[in-house]
Formats: C-alpha cells, sequence, structure tokens
C-alpha cells in the first residue's frame, strides 16, 4: 500500500477475497447482488493511522441508470457487512457507460455522488498503467468481442 499518488482498486468481490472481510452481521451469507456495491477503492497514508479515504462505486449501463443513482448507501453497506467499520463513511461514486447531460449533472450527482459517465472514466484513466492497464485492455476486448465488434 503505502503513501504516494497510489490508489488501490478492487472490484467488490476481489475486496471481498471470499468472504473473510464481508459477512452479513445477521448471519445472512455475502451474494453478489447485496449492497449495490461494485468497486471499491481506496487510499492509504503512509503513516499506517485509521481513516484513510475510502471510495465506494456502484456501476450501470444503459439510458436507464437514474433509477439506480440512490441505490448505494456507503454508510448502511458498512453497517451489514463489515467486521471493522471505517473511522470515516466511504464517498459513494456512480459509473456509467452512457455520456451524460450536463443539464442532469448536478441532480445526477446530488443522488449518485461523485458521478463518472464515459467522459470522466476516460479521463481519471489516462495515467492507467501496469496490471490496470492490462485489466483495462483485456476488458475492452472481452467487451468487443460479445458486441460483435472488430478486436473483440
Amino acid at each position: 500500500m503505502g503513501g504516494g499518488n497510489n490508489w488501490e482498486f478492487r472490484g467488490a468481490e476481489g475486496a471481498n477475497r471470499g468472504g473473510r472481510r464481508l459477512r452479513r452481521r445477521d448471519g445472512v451469507s455475502p451474494d453478489r447482488r447485496d449492497g449495490k456495491l461494485d468497486d471499491v477503492a481506496w487510499k492509504p497514508f503512509s503513516d499506517g493511522m485509521e481513516g484513510k479515504l475510502i471510495a465506494f462505486g456502484q456501476c450501470k449501463t444503459g439510458i436507464g441508470y437514474k433509477r439506480s443513482l440512490a441505490q448505494l448507501q456507503p454508510d448502511s453497506f458498512c453497517g451489514k457487512w463489515m467486521r471493522s467499520i471505517p473511522v470515516l463513511n466511504p464517498v459513494r461514486m456512480f459509473f456509467v457507460s452512457e455520456s451524460l447531460s450536463r443539464r442532469d449533472w448536478v441532480g445526477d450527482g446530488r443522488d449518485g455522488g461523485l458521478v463518472f459517465d464515459r467522459c470522466r472514466i476516460v479521463d481519471f484513466c489516462g495515467g492507467a498503467r501496469g496490471a490496470v492497464l492490462d485489466e483495462l485492455a483485456a476488458w475492452t476486448e472481452a467487451a468487443a468481442g460479445a458486441a460483435g465488434l472488430p478486436g473483440g
């Protein structure tokens, strides 16, 4: 981990690591559909103290994303699923594959948290390197293949 400008990223299943970290407090087994959490990012500090910046993300595709904007509730998720609740509530992020209307941007942000539409995702990933870049390339190839596009 460490300090600097490095962020750690995991899909929700990778962050869970086979259920060792996430377990419903009421005994219900984890389910891929529970909690609406798709991605986790965190920025640790080199001092190792509690209180790192954590972000929870939800991902949607298609034009019907608006009905999902408020589904992910990080404080509720932490209370239900995490053995050790973070000092600070995670920041909520919402990722959508569409290019969103600037007219709706503020409202979408109020409902969904920090919004990443396709333009912002590309802008943010501009410095992607190593394993992250490899994962992006693999996902793009698989998506192109599934859609019957060249390069897939």
